[in-house]
C-alpha cells in the first residue's frame, strides 16, 4: 500500500506531505520530509511492543545468514555509541551470553576480528575491574593454559612482555624487615626506590650510585644459620646467585642482608649501607 502523503496529492502536482506526520507541510516530490523532520520518526516500529518468545525466534532466524556491508556495520556501531543501558538490560544481556553457544568457525571469526584491536585507557580500566574477584571454573582455567601453551609470540611481543614482567611487583605487599630498613633509611634522610625495575628487583635500589639491596628472609631464602629444610620446594638456591652475578656484570654492586641481621640490629645494617654510599661519592 502507497504512502497517505502520495494517495492524497498527484504525482503531476510535484508535492507531497512531510511524512513525519506531524506537520502536514507540503515537499517536493522525491523527498520525504522536511529537513530536520526525520529525525521525529527514529523511533523503532517496534519499540514499546512486547513481542512474544516465538516471534522473537522468528526475527532471529530470519536474520541467521544475511551478509551486512561494511559501511552498515559502522552505522550501527555509530548509532550504539553512546547509549546508556539500565542495569536490568545489561543483566539480560549477560545472562543471554552466557547461555549462548558458538561454534569453532565463530569464534576464530571472533579472534580475528578481536586482532590489532587498540582499547582506551578507560576501556582497558573498566575490562580489568570487571574481571577482578571473578572466579573460574577448573575446567575453564584448563581451557585457558592449553590455549596459552598453542599461542605463538612474535620476537617483538616477546620483549614487550618482558618489560611489562619486570615493572610488576612481587610479593605485592613490602615485608616486615624490608619495611624496618626503609624507615631507618629514610629517618637518616636518604632517598631510594623500592622494587627497582631490574633482573631480581632490589627491595632497596640507588639507581644513581647503581646499589642493589636485598632483604633475605630466613625461612625463603635458605638461611644457613636458620635453615628450614620444608622450604626446599619453594626456594630455588641457584636464583639468588644468579641474580647477584648477573646484576654486578651489569655494574651493580649487590648488597644482601638476612632476616635474623636486620632484626638483631638494624642500626648496623644502615651504618654498613651508609658507609658504602659515602664511598661511592668518594
Amino acid at each position: 500500500m502507497e504512502p497517505i502523503s502520495i494517495l492524497l496529492l498527484p504525482k503531476h502536482s510535484g508535492q507531497r506531505i512531510c511524512q513525519c506526520y506531524e506537520c502536514w507541510k507540503l515537499v517536493n516530490y522525491g523527498k520525504r520530509f522536511i529537513k530536520g523532520h526525520q529525525n521525529k520518526i527514529q523511533v523503532g516500529h517496534n519499540k514499546g511492543n512486547h513481542l512474544s518468545e516465538e516471534a522473537r525466534r522468528k526475527m532471529s532466524q530470519s536474520h541467521k545468514g544475511s551478509i551486512v556491508s561494511e559501511e552498515t556495520k559502522r552505522k550501527i556501531s555509530e548509532s550504539l555509541k553512546g547509549r546508556i543501558f539500565s542495569e536490568e538490560h545489561k543483566r539480560k544481556i549477560g545472562d543471554k551470553s552466557k547461555k549462548r553457544v558458538f561454534s569453532e568457525e565463530a569464534k576464530i571469526k571472533m579472534s580475528k576480528a578481536s586482532k590489532g584491536r587498540i582499547f582506551s585507557k578507560d576501556h582497558r580500566k573498566k575490562l580489568s575491574e570487571s574481571l577482578k574477584g571473578r572466579i573460574f571454573s577448573e575446567r575453564h582455567r584448563k581451557k585457558l593454559s592449553e590455549i596459552a601453551k598453542k599461542r605463538v609470540f612474535s620476537d617483538e611481543t616477546r620483549k614487550k612482555m618482558k618489560i611489562a614482567r619486570s615493572k610488576r611487583i612481587f610479593p605485592f605487599k613490602d615485608t616486615k624487615i624490608e619495611i624496618l630498613l626503609q624507615n631507618r633509611l629514610s629517618d637518616r634522610g636518604y632517598n631510594y626506590v623500592k622494587h627497582y625495575p631490574i633482573l631480581g628487583q632490589p627491595d632497596i635500589a640507588f639507581p644513581d650510585k647503581k646499589i642493589a639491596i636485598f632483604c633475605d628472609g630466613c625461612y625463603w631464602h635458605a638461611c644457613p644459620d636458620h635453615h628450614i629444610h620444608d622450604c626446599s620446594k619453594f626456594y630455588k638456591p641457584h636464583r639468588d646467585k644468579y641474580v647477584t652475578e648477573e646484576l654486578q656484570k651489569q655494574g651493580w654492586l649487590v648488597l644482601r642482608y638476612w632476616e635474623h641481621e636486620i632484626n638483631g640490629n638494624v642500626e648496623e645494617v644502615v651504618d654498613k649501607i651508609e658507609d658504602v654510599l659515602f664511598r661511592s661519592v668518594i
